[in-house]
């Protein structure tokens, strides 16, 4: 894991104290998180919920996390996927069309719907792939053969 290094350049008894403060402050964390996970709960305490950052020792799940969080875009096979508003994502060969001003273009589909799967049969592998990151909630918008789709 992360933060050996800091003790292996310090020796002997600073190297000690050092192991013993890391250790006091991961069980500091691990007993303080129940708390403030029960805090956090409870209005007006922004304070433990502006520290929610336990449960992320391993910095690679926490980039994963910020990732996830932060990013506006998703690249799948050869397309990029754009993400507007709250939970509506569109596909890069779909990104010039207007939701609003298009709408009577824009085919809507449920999604796992019978018309869902007759579509799926004739997509390609890679735009399968795109459909397939559409997360529960979300809507996706992608043109398909020259007519443009919105599964929600």
């Amino acid at each position: 894991g992360g933060g050996g290094e800091m003790l292996r350049k310090s020796d002997g008894q600073q190297g000690q104290m050092n192991a013993m403060a890391k250790q006091s402050m991961d069980m500091a964390e691990r007993s303080a998180a129940p708390t403030a996970v029960a805090a956090a709960s409870q209005p007006g305490s922004g304070v433990a919920q502006g520290g929610m950052m336990y449960g992320n020792k391993d910095g690679k799940n926490y980039e994963a996390d910020k990732k996830e969080s932060v990013s506006n875009m998703r690249q799948v096979a050869n397309q990029a996927v754009y993400k507007r508003q709250s939970q509506t994502w569109i596909a890069s060969n779909a990104a010039s069309v207007d939701l609003e001003k298009d709408k009577d273009k824009i085919k809507t589909v449920q999604k796992f719907s019978d018309e869902y799967f007759e579509i799926v049969r004739l997509n390609s592998t890679d735009e399968n792939q795109i459909l397939a990151t559409q997360q529960e909630g979300e809507t996706l918008v992608i043109a398909l053969r020259g007519q443009v789709y919105k599964f929600e």
